[in-house]
């Protein structure tokens, strides 16, 4: 599952986010792993373990709604089948 959000502040400042679980944790069975930059800069990012799926799941619909309103926006989902805990196409712009 990867969900990578955008905000534009203006012709020179985009903020891009990226929410996925594709990284996985020795001590863990689940984790989500969250990655922002400005523009083209060096990015940081902050990897978080599970115990359970529901989880994972509450963490991830908690960011994608704090980011959301925020002011960002979608750029691009994937997931493999309905990984995602939100249905995004509400967000579509």
């Amino acid at each position: 599952m990867l969900i990578s959000l955008y905000k534009l502040i203006d012709e020179k400042a985009v903020y891009i986010y990226t929410i996925h679980d594709r990284e996985r944790l020795l001590d863990f069975p689940y984790s989500v792993t969250t990655n922002w930059r400005k523009n083209t800069g060096r990015g940081r990012e902050r990897t978080k373990g599970f115990t359970t799926v529901h989880e994972k799941n509450l963490y991830i619909q908690k960011v994608f709604k704090e980011k959301i309103k925020q002011g960002y926006r979608i750029l691009y989902s994937f997931e493999k089948t309905n990984e995602i805990p939100i249905d995004l196409a509400k967000f579509a712009h």
